[in-house]
């Protein structure tokens, strides 16, 4: 599990090496079916992975 990370714009899940993020919408509300994986690189680089939610 990854710790929570207070961000202003997004809601954020980040050990440093992983940030799990969620965009906050103009209401406040949080947009939970494209989430963004991000991969923090030891180079500097930052390599995103969009997720997407699949019809249940």
């Amino acid at each position: 599990m990854l710790p929570y990370s207070l961000r202003k714009d997004y809601l954020s899940f980040t050990d440093r090496k992983w940030d799990w993020r969620y965009e906050i919408n103009q209401e406040g509300l949080v947009k939970d079916k494209n989430p963004i994986l991000y991969e923090l690189l030891p180079s500097g680089v930052i390599k995103d992975h969009i997720c997407q939610l699949g019809e249940t």
